[in-house]
């Protein structure tokens, strides 16, 4: 599905737990909005209750989430003109309302007796509605709360990718699904992330080959005298490309492009047989460019991956392949598991592989105190990886904090949660 780039721009909530108002405003030119506040201000429950309301599933307990969460009036602003609105009489009832962009849909939840939320029968329909066009967003709203429990309602065994060949059904690799905490599982679903974008930048590279060789059956003066290059020329392109394969080489994403027995044919080709066989050379060689051009933003985000955790790191570093996945290893050579990492570590390992993997699908991503475990020089400079993470994707960082350290490198995007109002519940 594509993205729509859909974003929150406003978030107003009145009585948060009877005792809290809060006006909440994005800034235009921010990738970045920055819950600040004390402990018991509301910042995670806010980030709950964004949640919630902006999931699509039916049946996943979202709304029924919003219910133990008190407040008396909570309204969302979308980038896209629309609003999500929920509202009681009252922060003591359970029973609320939601009303989607000014009553173009508007339903109601009640409680009975122990059980879940069931929705009124004569609103179901307009609740059906509702979840539709909470789908048809396609924000794939993700959040990672403070007990790093992962929300982002899939389920499926298999994971479906649409290719140029056709449809193809990734298995989900173990401890995936909501509520993955474990390392394992995390660096696991990185893994398989890697290869999912390999096979999609695999098939976007092919296209283009394809069109590649369309255009040489086209045109058969595409290789006419006066553009051909020589053996020589032909030889520093082959280097330059060389160079550049080096690091896609390093990340598993491609194999060696000349082997030397490849140089050593091209050496032994007389004048005439050049000529004759330079236009396969040249075609081959704007293939590989294709290639790695199909893969240059995965590479681009294995290489922010590599740099910024290893920068984290001490006595230890990851190694980041496509085909092996990430392996840690400390000063002496020593494969270590990921539970031998210390908290900090976890934490930093935990979310940048969840954040790069996310951020391909997901427009808004939600992390509730990113600062947990972090030293004061590690938090300082996690905002910085984050964002070089995002790179051109449009995606929005949602983050509640009480650290000052972290947050005051993106002080501008900053909304300071401050106790307006004061009353009991």
């Amino acid at each position: 599905m594509e993205r729509n780039n859909i974003s929150i721009t406003k978030i107003l909530v009145k009585q948060l737990f009877g005792l809290y108002d809060y006006e909440i405003e994005t800034k235009t030119d921010s990738n970045f909005l920055i819950l600040y506040g004390d402990n018991g201000c509301g910042k995670s429950s806010i980030l709950s209750v964004i949640y919630h309301s902006l999931r699509p599933e039916p049946k996943d307990g979202h709304r029924t989430a919003i219910s133990k969460i008190p407040f008396l009036n909570f309204k969302i602003f979308l980038s896209n003109n629309e609003s999500i609105e929920l509202y009681r009489k009252s922060i003591t009832e359970k029973e609320y309302r939601i009303i989607f962009s000014d009553k173009k849909y508007e339903y109601h939840w009640k409680e009975k007796d122990d059980l879940d939320f069931i929705i009124n029968s004569k609103n179901e329909k307009t609740y059906e509605q509702y979840c539709k066009y909470l789908n048809e967003l396609n924000l794939n709203i993700v959040f990672l709360d403070s007990n790093r429990n992962l929300n982002i309602s899939n389920d499926d065994d298999y994971e479906i990718i649409r290719t140029n060949k056709g449809i193809l059904r990734i298995p989900q690799l173990e401890d995936t699904g909501k509520n993955t905490h474990n390392l394992s599982g995390v660096i696991n679903d990185f893994h398989r992330w890697m290869h999912k974008c390999m096979i999609l930048g695999t098939d976007e590279g092919n296209k283009n080959i394809a069109n590649e060789y369309l255009t040489i059956l086209e045109s058969a003066s595409k290789h006419s005298k006066s553009e051909k290059l020589n053996l020589e020329e032909t030889k520093t392109i082959m280097k330059e490309l060389e160079d550049l394969s080096k690091l896609y080489i390093k990340y598993g994403l491609t194999v060696e492009l000349f082997p030397q027995e490849f140089k050593d044919k091209i050496n032994s080709l007389s004048n005439s047989v050049w000529d004759t066989m330079y236009p396969i050379i040249d075609s081959y060689i704007n293939t590989l460019k294709l290639r790695l051009d199909a893969l240059k933003s995965l590479k681009k985000k294995l290489e922010e991956m590599d740099k910024y955790v290893n920068s984290f790191f001490s006595n230890k570093k990851i190694e980041i392949n496509a085909n092996e996945g990430i392996i840690i290893r400390s000063s002496n050579g020593t494969i270590l598991a990921p539970e031998q990492l210390s908290s900090g570590e976890k934490q930093i390992l935990f979310l940048f592989c969840k954040v790069i993997s996310c951020t391909d699908d997901s427009l808004i991503v939600m992390i509730d105190e990113p600062e947990i475990s972090l030293n004061i020089k590690w938090q300082e400079k996690f905002l910085e990886a984050i964002n070089a993470f995002i790179g051109e994707n449009k995606v929005q960082i949602i983050i509640a904090s009480h650290s000052i350290d972290l947050i005051n490198p993106y002080i501008e995007s900053v909304s300071r949660l401050e106790n307006r109002v004061e009353k009991n519940v």
